[in-house]
């Protein structure tokens, strides 16, 4: 048997080592910023995350833990992710994460994730959306100073 021992590994390229599979950048944010809305239509609830990726070819790994409230009987809460300007995730209708109650109001603590293709080596961003659906009430992100996160991870491929 033989051992292999080094001090340090360097890569012949100018971007290091990558090894398939391995996170080579990690993003996180946070916040206890309250925003509601009464819309059906799903709103940029301004709560955002961005990452640069070094390879066209990486994947990014999207994590949101999200606190949701709305206090309205039959009332729905639902979350979406964009990247930019385009929905990049889940059903049309009820999103990635969709919460109900026909009983009085309800608290939706989701967590979810979704693995992109961005394609790019240009800053990208992650939006959370949010929206009632078409049953009403109000929904408020972060409810009662909780706090939601975004973590964002890049994967070479």
């Amino acid at each position: 048997m033989s051992d292999l021992k080094v001090n340090s590994i360097s890569g012949n390229t100018s971007t290091g080592v990558n090894i398939p599979g391995h996170i080579i950048q990690l993003i996180q944010v946070q916040t206890n910023t309250v925003f509601s809305t009464t819309s059906s239509s799903y709103v940029d609830s301004g709560f955002a995350a961005s990452i640069t990726p070094k390879f066209s070819s990486s994947k990014i790994y999207v994590l949101a833990g999200l606190n949701l409230y709305n206090g309205a009987t039959n009332g729905v809460s639902s979350s979406t992710i964009y990247r930019g300007s385009s929905r990049i995730s889940d059903s049309a209708t009820y999103g990635h994460s969709y919460g109900y109650s026909n009983s009085g109001a309800h608290v939706n603590q989701v967590t979810y994730t979704y693995l992109d293709s961005p394609n790019t080596t240009s800053a990208t961003e992650y939006k959370i959306y949010i929206s009632c659906v078409s049953n009403g009430g109000t929904l408020i992100m972060c409810a009662n100073n909780s706090s939601s996160t975004l973590t964002l991870m890049e994967i070479v491929q």
